[in-house]
């Protein structure tokens, strides 16, 4: 950072000049620096610079002394504001981004600080400018930024043909397996009726076979509908939403509670498939591993924007411990729901503290009328 050279400079330069020490280290720590130094009075007169401010702006030493520095800071925030009034008064300028221009007018990003100069009486007689060139920064801030543009642009394919897929793989299972165990019933169910009526071990067998199939036939249904809910569909994401916490409450040790307005309108179908997706991964979540005896599910509108918050009782987590975790050890879930809500132009929040229950919180905008490829 830059704030250390700057005070620190500044202290040596007024401890230098009270105790009439050689100006050797001075010159010494001057030239050394890498950063930009430039001295300037008390009207913005360049004093004095370093090499490295003349081998950055192209300048020779002779064509920036006594030169105002608005030569090369065209910012006027900087020289002719009130912050630089400020600055006078002992309040130094700490971790500015600014512009430097070059002989050239070349533009290079700067992190600019400053601190007052004073003599051995104590009287501000100019400022102590250290600048540090922070282009190779820029750029790599903003190569992170467009990779974490393209990530989540992959991100979002993935899990848009992931959803694709859930589709195919329900009415798969749905049409053809499905179909396949309702005809092995009924032949089954033939088979019965055709025994004669002294066999009634092979009845027994074929009644056991039979309520074997209904259950696997029950257990294809309730996959495809987790696959590709057609309620979702069918009757859009509240009456979805309310099928879940039902059949949570069902299969679970847990009762849950819901609060929700009609959203059926406010959500295309991709955002109601994100939505009803995160939600079902929170009651999943809660089933398996929270060990809860409560939830709550509240839905409602705060101005532009649709509120969800999905909260249990159960036994919690440490969320630092579960953030540090190597990817391939935290499981993808709490990932997904965060890009889920990306998608969706909102963001989402995890609270939870061992032994004090988790709250999961995420908005979506209805200006993004819920989706974002």
């Amino acid at each position: 950072m830059i704030k250390s050279p700057t005070i620190i400079f500044s202290h040596t330069y007024k401890y230098t000049k009270i105790n009439t020490i050689s100006e050797y280290y001075y010159e010494t720590v001057n030239k050394s620096m890498n950063d930009t130094l430039i001295v300037i009075d008390r009207d913005a007169t360049m004093r004095s610079v370093n090499k490295a401010t003349c081998d950055l702006l192209e300048y020779e030493e002779d064509e920036l002394i006594g030169k105002d520095m608005s030569l090369i800071v065209q910012q006027k925030d900087i020289i002719d504001s009130a912050e630089y009034q400020t600055l006078m008064s002992e309040s130094p300028i700490v971790n500015k981004e600014i512009d430097y221009v070059t002989k050239r007018g070349k533009h290079i990003p700067m992190l600019f600080s400053a601190a007052v100069l004073k003599n051995k009486e104590g009287k501000a007689e100019g400022v102590v400018c250290i600048a540090r060139d922070i282009t190779e920064q820029k750029r790599a801030d903003e190569a992170l930024r467009e990779s974490e543009k393209e990530l989540h642009y992959l991100s979002s394919q993935l899990l848009t043909a992931q959803e694709k897929e859930r589709r195919r793989l329900s009415l798969e299972l749905h049409d053809e397996l499905g179909q396949s165990l309702m005809v092995l019933k009924l032949k089954l169910r033939s088979i019965r009726e055709g025994l004669p009526t002294d066999h009634a071990r092979l009845e027994a067998e074929c009644d056991d076979l039979i309520g074997y199939i209904n259950g696997v036939t029950e257990n294809v249904r309730r996959i495809s509908r987790d696959l590709s809910p057609s309620i979702l569909e069918d009757l859009g994401l509240s009456a979805a939403i309310r099928w879940l916490v039902d059949a949570f409450t069902e299969h679970s040790n847990s009762k849950c509670s819901l609060d929700m307005i009609e959203m059926n309108d406010h959500f295309p179908m991709e955002g109601q498939i994100i939505i009803y997706r995160i939600i079902q991964e929170c009651l999943t979540n809660i089933a398996k591993h929270a060990h809860a005896t409560m939830a709550s599910i509240i839905i409602k509108k705060q101005d532009d924007r649709i509120f969800f918050c999905v909260e249990d009782n159960g036994k919690g987590f440490n969320t630092e411990e579960a953030f540090r975790k190597h990817p391939g050890k935290k499981g993808l879930g709490l990932a997904t729901m965060y890009q889920r809500a990306r998608m969706l132009g909102g963001n989402l929040d995890i609270w939870s503290q061992e032994g004090s229950g988790t709250k999961i919180t995420f908005t979506v905008p209805l200006a993004e009328r819920g989706y974002r490829s």
